[in-house]
C-alpha cells in the first residue's frame, strides 16, 4: 500500500490590510503639514504687519509656483517621507523669501496705496465728455467721496485720488474736451489676500470735482462702493451709469437731458429736480430704487428688471401715464390714476389730463419684482 503525502498550501496574497506585503516600508508625505505650518507663519507675520501689501502682492503674482511645488511633491515626494519634507520645507522657505525681495524687483507694482491729484484746466473749453472708470475684473474705485461741482476754480476737473494699481488720465486741450480717467493695470486688488491687512480697501476713494457752466457729457463704469453723485449744480448734457455696486445716489441738475442707468447693485436713489425735461433709462437695478421727481418734471422713464422694491414719488397734480408689465411682489398707485388697459400682472394707468397736458410723465415698468409703489 502506498500512501502520498498531501503538500501544504502556500498563501502568497499579502496580508497587509493595504494590500502591502506584510514588513514592507511605508511612506507618509510631510509635505501637506509644513506647508499649512508655512501658511500660519504668513497669516501671523501678515497679522502683525511684518508682511505689507506689497509683499502679499508678490505672493498673489507667483502663486503658479504652489501647482509646480503639489506636482513636485506627487512626482517624487511620495516615494519619500524625506524628499516630501525637503520640498515642504524648501517651498515654504522660498515663498516667503521671495515675498520680502519681490517688491524690490517690481513684483508688486501697483499694491501701495497711493494718493494723488489730477487736474485738467478750464481755460480754453467749451464743452467736455469725462469719463470716469475702474480697472475691469477687481475690487478697483471705491467712490465713497463722491462727485461734487466745483464752482469759481480754475480747473475744469479735479480729482483728488487714493487708489491701488495704476491711474490713466487723459485729456485733449480742445475746446470740446475729452477727459478719461480710468484704473488699470495689476494689483488693484488682492482678493481674499486682503485678509491678511488691516488696511484694506477703506481707505481708497475718488473725489472728483467738475466746474459748472460748461456743457457736460459725464460717463461713469465698473466702481464699487457707495458713490454719492451729485451733479445738481451742473450744466448736464447727458448722464450715463453703468456697472456700480455698493449703492449709488444721484442728485441731477435741471434741465433738458437724458440719463442712462445699467448694472446698478445696492440701493439707488435718483433724484430729479423741478422744472426737468429728462428720458432716463435704467435697467437691472437691484437692491431697492427711490425715484423722486419735482414739480413741473416731464419726459419718459423706462425701467426694466427691478429687483428689491421700486418706489416713485411723482408732484402732485402731474399728469401721469403709468404703464407696467410683469409685476410681482406688490402694486400700489396713487389716487387719480383710471385703469385703460391690463390685466392681473400690470396694464395701463393714467390721470384724466393726461392728454390734453403739454406738461406729462410717462412711466413704463417691466419686470419688477420687490414691490412697486407710484405715490
Amino acid at each position: 500500500m502506498t500512501f502520498e503525502m498531501e503538500k501544504p498550501k502556500r498563501d502568497f496574497a499579502p496580508s497587509g490590510r493595504d494590500g502591502r506585503m506584510p514588513g514592507a516600508l511605508e511612506y507618509r508625505s510631510l509635505f501637506w503639514p509644513i506647508a499649512l505650518i508655512g501658511f500660519g507663519a504668513i497669516w501671523l507675520l501678515g497679522n502683525l504687519n511684518i508682511l505689507t501689501r506689497a509683499n502679499l502682492a508678490v505672493l498673489g503674482r507667483l502663486w503658479p509656483l504652489i501647482l509646480i511645488v503639489i506636482g513636485l511633491d506627487l512626482l517624487i515626494g511620495r516615494r519619500s517621507t524625506g524628499r516630501s519634507a525637503i520640498i515642504g520645507i524648501g517651498a515654504v522657505a522660498v515663498v516667503i523669501a521671495l515675498m520680502f525681495v519681490g517688491p524690490s524687483f517690481g513684483l508688486a507694482a501697483g499694491a501701495d496705496l497711493r494718493n494723488e491729484v489730477f487736474t485738467s484746466p478750464l481755460e480754453g473749453a467749451q464743452s467736455a465728455n469725462i469719463t470716469l472708470a475702474g480697472a475691469e475684473g477687481g475690487i478697483t474705485v471705491v467712490m465713497t467721496d463722491g462727485i461734487h461741482p466745483l464752482s469759481q476754480s480754475e480747473s475744469l476737473l479735479a480729482a483728488d485720488l487714493s487708489y491701488y494699481g495704476q491711474i490713466d488720465y487723459q485729456w485733449n486741450d480742445e475746446p470740446a474736451r475729452e477727459i478719461t480717467l480710468r484704473q488699470t493695470g495689476d494689483g488693484v486688488g488682492l482678493g481674499f489676500l486682503d485678509w491678511f491687512l488691516n488696511d484694506d480697501q477703506q481707505n481708497t476713494g475718488w473725489n472728483v470735482g467738475i466746474a459748472d457752466g460748461l456743457p457736460i457729457a459725464l460717463s461713469i463704469f465698473d466702481a464699487s462702493g457707495s458713490a454719492d453723485v451729485d451733479l445738481s449744480g451742473l450744466h448736464l448734457t447727458a448722464l450715463t451709469m453703468d456697472e456700480v455696486s455698493g449703492g449709488v445716489e444721484v442728485s441731477l441738475p435741471a434741465g433738458d437731458y437724458s440719463a442712462a442707468f445699467n448694472d446698478l447693485s445696492g440701493h439707488f436713489s435718483l433724484n430729479i429736480p423741478a422744472e426737468t425735461q429728462i428720458n432716463v433709462n435704467a435697467e437691472e437695478l437691484s437692491g431697492g430704487t427711490d425715484i423722486t421727481l419735482g414739480a413741473g418734471t416731464s419726459g419718459d422713464l423706462h425701467i426694466n428688471d427691478a429687483s428689491g422694491g421700486l418706489n416713485i414719488d411723482v408732484p402732485d397734480g402731474a399728469a401721469l401715464r403709468v404703464e407696467v408689465s410683469d409685476a410681482s411682489g406688490g402694486l400700489s398707485l396713487l389716487n387719480g390714476l383710471n385703469r385703460v388697459s391690463g390685466g392681473e400682472d400690470g396694464g395701463v394707468w393714467q390721470t384724466e389730463n393726461y392728454d390734453s397736458a403739454s406738461t406729462r410723465i410717462n412711466l413704463v415698468i417691466n419686470e419688477s419684482s420687490g414691490g412697486l409703489d407710484v405715490r
